[in-house]
């Protein structure tokens, strides 16, 4: 009878224990070189491959993670995931994507295969970080299920998070809109009920405020919106009469479609019109003319949420195990914002 290819006739062969050639494939720095070489090379001749769902069973670990997203058209989330991609990737996780379309309901779906696929950990970037979403939350931590918010929060709960100081980062875009002679200053935002964004607006206004001004609110996109396009378009006469000198654009993504949108109006940026944005997502700095933005550091948040969310899994921390993480923005200056 032909012999089974398996950990112990690959140990047999390779002249060493079975625990050893686990250690290749689970803890390989835990193996010498020479003897890592010599097992790899036995399995290459066999043609042996390591079972995953083997090794699930005996460690309680699938090595998944999974990552909820909001809506995978903006590059922001992209960037996002390549940071808790690659720090996942060097731990030997792997990422399992839900993107919810900004729909509670896709949400909802989510929790049954998360729960089904026993995925060891999750990630959460909620759609407005509200009582939804906290339900959402909830949920995931009832299964005590490791997890870790990015770029959003959920109040009342004690969930480890990684976020930027979106209110300094608001106070950052108002503190140099001042700089500028004429200050019509109008709003582009999404949802308020999305409590980053409704940080920054507040960061925004408290500097306004301070110096006699008020914003001239323009526009607020639903969170649920399809079109941006659409939504300017719908907008054109409150953007084009109300005698604006800046444009704050709460999101790079909004601000993508806003220089376009002003092109075709045959407005000038920044001569006209100065857009400033905020993320300072990768294709800013391609635009023409280049994006003014506040920048968050992207792809730190997702690789920090992933080394947070791995480190409770390895410890067999509680889900709500709190350790939040806030990063400073920045503000980068470029062609967009004409200060006069």
């Amino acid at each position: 009878m032909e012999e089974k290819i398996d950990i112990y006739f690959i140990s047999k062969k390779a002249k060493v224990s079975p625990a050893t050639v686990s250690r290749v494939f689970n803890r390989s720095e835990l193996v010498n070189e020479k003897t890592r070489n010599k097992i790899l090379k036995v399995c290459e001749k066999y043609n042996y491959k390591p079972s995953v769902i083997a090794s699930s069973m005996r460690t309680n670990k699938t090595k998944y993670i999974g990552f909820v997203v909001p809506n995978m058209t903006n590059p922001f989330f992209f960037e996002l995931l390549k940071g808790a991609e690659e720090y996942a990737s060097k731990e030997d996780y792997y990422l399992v994507i839900f993107n919810s379309e900004n729909s509670y309901e896709k949400e909802l779906i989510f929790l049954d295969a998360i729960f089904k696929r026993r995925i060891d950990g999750i990630i959460i970037s909620g759609i407005a970080g509200g009582k939804k979403d906290n339900f959402f939350v909830r949920e995931i931590l009832k299964k005590k299920l490791p997890c870790v918010l990015v770029d959003r929060y959920v109040e009342g709960m004690n969930v480890p998070s990684v976020i930027t100081d979106n209110f300094k980062g608001g106070i950052l875009a108002a503190d140099y809109l001042l700089e500028i002679k004429n200050k019509r200053i109008g709003i582009i935002t999404f949802d308020l009920k999305i409590k980053i964004i409704m940080d920054r607006y507040k960061g925004f206004k408290k500097v306004l405020e301070e110096n006699g001004l008020q914003e001239i609110f323009l526009i607020e996109i639903p969170v649920d919106s399809k079109d941006i396009s659409e939504e300017l378009t719908k907008n054109k006469n409150k953007i084009l009469e109300n005698d604006i000198d800046v444009i704050f654009c709460m999101s790079d993504f909004i601000a993508l479609y806003l220089l376009e949108f002003l092109k075709e109006m045959n407005i000038r940026i920044p001569q006209d019109i100065s857009v400033i944005g905020f993320d300072d997502i990768y294709y800013s700095k391609f635009l023409n003319p280049r994006l003014t933005t506040i920048a968050q550091d992207i792809y730190k948040m997702g690789n920090l949420s992933c080394e947070i969310l791995l480190s409770n899994i390895s410890e067999n921390k509680n889900a709500d195990k709190l350790e939040n993480r806030i990063l400073e923005p920045k503000l980068i200056i470029r062609e967009s914002c004409l200060i006069k």
